[in-house]
């Protein structure tokens, strides 16, 4: 499924945490998931749905504008050096006869021969995983088995053996070494952090990420089940009503396009009345041009109350009260308020019209 797609999906579903981020959230999803990062997704974890979510988190993490540091492209590369030869055994690098317990980030400072090791992050999805970590005793070996790996390239660099980079360099670990662990959002407040770790949320919540590997992995956390959220319901709804009111339009109107379609459906929600001559037909249709965005989204705030509504309004009201949520209704409603109130301020338009008031006939 396209990145697009999955991020529309998205914020259109209940496990969506609306705020102030949106446009953050949209950037790392398309960044986040490629093709290359979905396809391994689904093959890696194919057999063990269940660990996906872990993998999920990082990658997600690895995007976050939320992380306390930020690498430069060469402080990355040695970064990744220390980081694998960490995880893969790599004799040749740090002399470690088994994989060392190792954080996802490491953040480093690069300053002439100086390179410094300022901070380190561990990922965790969720509050189990990191009460698991701490009775493992996972966080207290973070530390020191990369001082370790540094006097082991110490220990190489002093008889000749250590790689070209590392000879280059003095490494060093900060005296103020950060500790960050890594959750989603929302996760924090329900964990107990382990001493001498400060605590950073990315961007998205457990559930927003358990949605969004659902879209990318068959099968997965199929428990979960999500809906419709606020937005989604006003935009299913919205749908609905265009769809019956293009319908009449096109009973009056012969030989319409989509878009003309649309847009005399706009203006005769708008203003109440029918043209007749192709040109009046154009100039009213407009006046419309620019505005149909008032109807694609939930107002902050509504206005509008049902005993208040004009009879033709509080009759579709009446009609539809019964299978959708009043809120969705009345949202409705009132970006139809707004959209009348915009469109008015064009007052140049043609003589002759026929009234007519469509919300009668949705």
């Amino acid at each position: 499924m396209e990145a697009a797609k999955i991020w529309e999906a998205l914020r259109r579903s209940d496990a969506f945490i609306v705020g102030g981020e949106e446009k953050n959230k949209k950037e790392i999803i398309l960044k986040t998931l490629t093709e290359d990062t979905q396809k391994y997704l689904r093959v890696k974890f194919k057999e063990c749905r269940e660990k996906a979510i872990g993998f999920i988190v990082e990658e997600f993490a690895k995007q976050s504008k939320r992380l306390p540091f930020l690498n430069s492209a060469k402080a990355e590369f040695a970064a990744d050096i220390f980081l694998h030869g960490l995880q893969d055994n790599r004799h040749f690098l740090f002399g470690n006869k088994k994989p060392l317990c190792n954080p996802d980030f490491l953040w480093m400072r690069l300053k002439g021969a100086l390179a410094e090791i300022l901070g380190i992050g561990e990922v965790k999805a969720s509050f189990k995983a990191v009460k698991d970590g701490i009775e493992k005793g996972q966080f207290s070996f973070f530390e020191d088995n990369l001082r370790s790996a540094l006097e082991c390239v110490i220990e190489k660099k002093n008889a000749g053996n250590a790689l070209g980079f590392f000879r280059k360099r003095k490494f060093a670990v900060s005296p103020d070494l950060k500790k960050f662990l890594i959750v989603p959002l929302g996760e924090a407040k329900k964990i107990r952090v382990p001493a001498g770790w400060e605590i950073r949320e990315i961007e998205f919540s457990y559930d927003e990420l358990v949605f969004i590997g659902q879209k990318i992995i068959p099968g997965f956390r199929p428990e979960k089940e999500f809906g419709l959220n606020e937005f989604g319901r006003y935009e299913k709804f919205f749908a609905g009503v265009k769809e019956k009111g293009e319908k009449v339009i096109k009973e009056l109107y012969d030989g319409l396009d989509e878009e003309m379609t649309e847009q005399i459906f706009l203006f005769v929600l708008a203003r109440e009345r029918l043209f007749f001559t192709k040109d009046e037909i154009k100039t009213a249709t407009e006046s419309v041009s620019g505005l149909s965005d008032i109807f694609s989204r939930v107002p902050l705030k509504n206005s509008l109350k049902v005993k208040k509504l004009k009879k033709s309004w509080r009759k579709f009201f009446n009609k539809y009260s019964f299978l959708e949520e009043k809120e969705i209704i009345l949202a409705f409603l009132e970006n139809l308020k707004s959209f009348q109130s915009a469109v008015r301020k064009n007052r140049q338009l043609p003589g002759d019209y026929l009234k007519i008031d469509l919300l009668e006939y949705l």
